[in-house]
């Protein structure tokens, strides 16, 4: 299993220092949707199996501009065809910030896993096992979590995310 980790996208429209390009997408979204570009060549060039997003895949978490809504989810659909994507939830991905009831990710689970609760996953390979800690402000069940794990076995290898 060959894996790629990605962190902190934070797509958004931004107006500072923007402008129109004649595709009609604004100039500092083109770089997000450049970087996913990027991400998905290297995935195809290193026949990479499995991206993960490690929270704040949009800048906002009161108000995504539905143009950036829709530009970042048909191109983690077309990159999820031939790979799989988890996307971990990060404090601007949640409304409410202290809670995963209604985030921005939530829509994308028909086409990435979304991982919004502390989670222990195991590689396909039986060697790494991977702590998903999704943010949430002022959890101490997080720290317990952290404080009880410990991998199992010489030869397992613990991934804190």
């Amino acid at each position: 299993m060959k894996s790629l980790i990605v962190s902190d996208l934070h797509a958004d429209n931004y107006t500072p220092f923007a402008k129109l390009l004649d595709t009609g997408v604004n100039s500092r979204m083109q770089v997000c949707l450049d970087v996913l570009n990027e991400v998905d060549g290297i995935c195809r060039e290193k026949e990479i199996t499995n991206i993960f997003f490690l929270g704040d895949l949009f800048n906002s978490r009161t108000a995504v501009p539905m143009d950036v809504y829709y530009l970042v989810y048909e191109k983690l659909k077309e990159m999820s065809s031939s790979r799989e994507i988890w996307l971990l939830l990060g404090n601007h991905d949640q409304f409410l910030k202290r809670g995963n009831e209604i985030s921005s990710t939530r829509p994308f689970e028909t086409i990435c896993h979304i991982i919004d609760k502390p989670t222990v996953t195991v590689s396909v390979d039986n060697l790494t096992q991977f702590v998903w800690l999704p943010f949430e402000e002022g959890n101490k069940a997080n720290l317990k979590l952290l404080q009880d794990f410990a991998p199992s076995g010489a030869q397992k290898n613990a991934l804190l995310l």
